[in-house]
């Protein structure tokens, strides 16, 4: 009875501590969505909000395909946060990106699915949709949202 009694006691405690994880998650995405809406106010973008959270704005519609999950995407990209300061860039590297949408943050998951090959795009991922809590040190910092320039430039069907 005692080791059924511990092993109760460990998944109360485990239980608690994603009770917490939640919370903290909740009360981010909270702080997040202000933030994003300050944003868009401030920069007066004209877009919509995925489910999840994530702000897109289309600025070229595209006339090809649409990505599913288990396709890959060619694009070139800007990555910035919301001061405007640039993290990563393929412009900069001379060469498109080319990533499983399966692989990729959930936020670009979330949204490049809506968009067809050709399409250029806007969007502004809240940090639980990017690199959460743990960031991606030393360049990206816990809780950041993330704000991307995309250029659907092809999408590869996976069979």
């Amino acid at each position: 009875l005692s080791e059924n009694e511990e092993e109760l006691s460990e998944n109360e405690e485990e239980l608690s501590e994603n009770e917490e994880d939640m919370q903290a998650i909740e009360k981010q995405d909270s702080i997040d969505h202000v933030l994003i809406q300050q944003y868009v106010v401030e920069h007066k973008l004209v877009g919509q909000y995925t489910l999840s959270g994530v702000f897109y704005v289309v600025e070229k519609e595209g006339k090809g395909e649409k990505p599913t999950i288990a396709d890959t995407i060619v694009v070139d990209y800007k990555g910035s946060f919301l001061n405007g300061k640039k993290f990563d860039s393929s412009y900069d590297k001379g060469k498109a990106a080319q990533f499983p949408v399966a692989g990729i943050q959930k936020g670009w998951q979330d949204t490049i699915t809506l968009f067809k090959e050709g399409s250029k795009v806007t969007i502004i991922i809240p940090s639980h949709l990017a690199y959460g809590n743990r960031g991606a040190r030393p360049v990206i910092l816990p809780n950041t949202i993330l704000l991307f320039n995309i250029e659907l430039l092809k999408v590869i069907k996976n069979k």
